[in-house]
């Protein structure tokens, strides 16, 4: 291993070390790594100043993400988990006939698995080792392009939002106030490690989900504007805004759909994650904000409505393939008085935590 890889091991040694590939493995964890160190490499084409962190992946089967720092050097580190789980659901919701029947030829795909299904309530149930859901994957081109491209999209989200961490100051906070530390980016049912204010937690977290949003919209607009950079097949799902957007809400929203069994309002404000209903939110109202006075953007109204219909399609899709009624519980918990004025909360609470990281950020903090 190199110097770099050697000390990533090592931080990340009591979560599984470095993950070596092993099989088959290594061309789905390939295109991960590549991903996301180009788009660091990218940002850092204009904004040099900002550090490079080492990102590799972590040999621990539980679908999680972390951003640290050892001395001066910053690591992000995505558990193989992770990728499993994006490649194996967004391929399997793909490889069903019901899912976006317009694209492609979905006659060709085979019929869902119900019990894949059934578990998307409930990330937990993913892991259980003694019947893991069987790999899938579209058999139409088209879908499995897209179905690559969407699952692209969430891993890049991922990346944005643990790099927020980084250039934020939010590591550097948290370094200053715990010492020894990392940021998990999914918090366990039962956390009882010891860890800053919650509600400086939750706000940091939202933060990083807003940068990770309007990187999103970034690449988007190359997308759009470029279409070249896409294979012919792809280019109909992102000619314009209405499209491309959709086909982000899909990745995005149902990243958050998986840990819907952490929506629950009993103890909220004691969490270090805020509940992921309201992450999914506030995600997509970032989102549309972020497109303002970009070009051929439709007008929020319908952006908003497009996201909402986009969402609710998931949840019909999810519903029908599992032989289940749809579960709107993951769209509609935040609309509850007591969820959305903790939402509102954190936003403002934003003022409160500014001043914390002003010592630590590499980029100027939003406002």
């Amino acid at each position: 291993m190199t110097p770099l890889e050697s000390e990533f091991d090592l931080i990340f040694k009591n979560k599984g070390g470095r993950y070596i590939n092993r099989n088959s493995d290594i061309q789905d964890l390939a295109w991960s790594l590549a991903s996301s160190r180009i788009l660091i490499a990218w940002i850092r084409r204009t904004e040099a100043h900002l550090p490079e962190p080492y990102i590799d992946i972590i040999d621990n089967i539980e679908p999680n993400a972390f951003a640290t720092k050892s001395g001066s050097k910053y690591f992000i580190g995505i558990t193989y988990g992770a990728i499993v789980i994006f490649q194996d659901i967004f391929y399997r919701m793909y490889s069903s006939k019901i899912f976006l029947a317009d694209v492609g030829e979905q006659v060709k795909e085979v019929d869902a698995d119900e019990k894949f299904f059934l578990r998307l309530t409930h990330m937990a149930q993913f892991a259980l080792p003694d019947d893991p859901p069987t790999k899938s994957s579209p058999i139409n081109d088209i879908r499995f392009f897209l179905s690559f491209q969407i699952m692209k999209m969430a891993f890049e989200f991922l990346v944005w939002h643990e790099f927020a961490h980084i250039i934020y100051g939010h590591l550097g906070f948290v370094h200053s106030v715990m010492g020894s530390f990392e940021i998990r980016e999914m918090k366990r049912e039962k956390e009882t490690r010891k860890w800053i204010d919650p509600l400086i937690s939750q706000t940091l977290e939202v933060k990083a989900d807003s940068y990770a949003a309007i990187r999103g919209m970034d690449i988007l607009e190359i997308l759009i504007s470029n279409p070249g950079m896409l294979s012919p097949g792809l280019r109909p799902y992102f000619n314009d805004w209405s499209v491309a957007l959709k086909m982000w809400v899909f990745a995005t929203y149902t990243f958050f759909r998986l840990f819907s069994n952490q929506n629950i309002a009993t103890g909220m404000k004691k969490a270090s994650h805020p509940p992921p209903s309201v992450r999914s939110h506030l995600v997509l109202a970032v989102a549309i904000s972020a497109l303002d006075g970009r070009n051929n953007v439709p007008p929020s109204r319908i952006l908003s409505k497009l996201c909402v219909t986009a969402a609710a399609e998931i949840e019909m899709v999810f519903g029908e393939i599992s032989q289940n009624v749809p579960d709107f519980t993951h769209l509609i918990f935040s609309t509850q008085d007591e969820i959305s004025e903790h939402a509102l909360f954190l936003g403002k609470h934003w003022n409160n935590v500014m001043p914390l990281l002003q010592p630590f950020t590499f980029s100027p903090l939003p406002e």
